[in-house]
């Protein structure tokens, strides 16, 4: 884990974007040379980490295990509001003894920030299903937006979770025009942040990069 040894591949990209944001103030791999062609979020978190404690890629291992014992506590409330505090409690444990989820936290890749946003929507998401509120789809909205800056494959999530509201839409028992409000307003509160990054890929790149 205390391993401070020069990072390659993927973990390489990564650590260029985040030297790039916090030396040159630009999102690029190579000075002068923008990319679109990874998503802003794991690169600011490395930027930031760099930025409080130096270039140093255990500091980053340290608050990646930080964010992995944040991530099992979310899986905790996941699970207690799905099943029972017993469950909660043996999904707990076995994400936080898991060798794979562990190990995973000592490199560079997005992931690491990635699941802690994956886990947060899908506690919000039990939330708005169980308690219709617009709190609850602002929150569902804003994390998914997160999460698809992180990664973009998470881009359709928020659409996934609408259309399964509507065919719930009886156990949750809710009218249907109070349902294509929270959707309305989980939909805005995803679509803006990920608009910012699609905004700044136009106005560099001249084109539309949406992700």
């Amino acid at each position: 884990f205390l391993d401070n040894r020069p990072v390659d591949y993927d973990q390489l990209s990564y650590d260029k974007l985040a030297v790039s944001i916090l030396y040159n103030h630009e999102f690029s791999i190579d000075k002068g040379h923008p990319t679109a062609y990874v998503m802003p979020l794991y690169p600011a978190f490395l930027s930031l980490v760099y930025f409080l404690f130096g270039h140093n890629y255990i500091y980053v291992k340290i608050a990646q295990a930080l964010l992995g014992s944040l991530t099992g506590l979310i899986v905790y409330f996941i699970a207690k509001e799905t099943f029972s505090r017993p469950v909660a409690l043996w999904s707990l444990f076995f994400m936080w003894i898991s060798f794979f989820f562990i190990m995973h936290g000592i490199l560079l890749l997005s992931e690491n920030l990635f699941i802690i946003f994956v886990a947060l929507s899908v506690l919000f998401l039990v939330k708005l299903y169980k308690k219709p509120s617009y709190m609850n789809s602002v929150l569902f909205g804003l994390t998914c937006s997160l999460a698809t800056l992180t990664r973009s494959a998470y881009f359709f999530f928020p659409f996934m979770a609408a259309a399964f509201l509507f065919l719930k839409r009886d156990f949750i028992n809710i009218t249907r025009l109070k349902l294509l409000k929270l959707c309305a307003v989980m939909i805005i509160c995803f679509i803006f942040p990920v608009a910012i990054w699609t905004a700044r890929n136009f106005v560099i790149f001249k084109s539309f990069v949406p992700l």
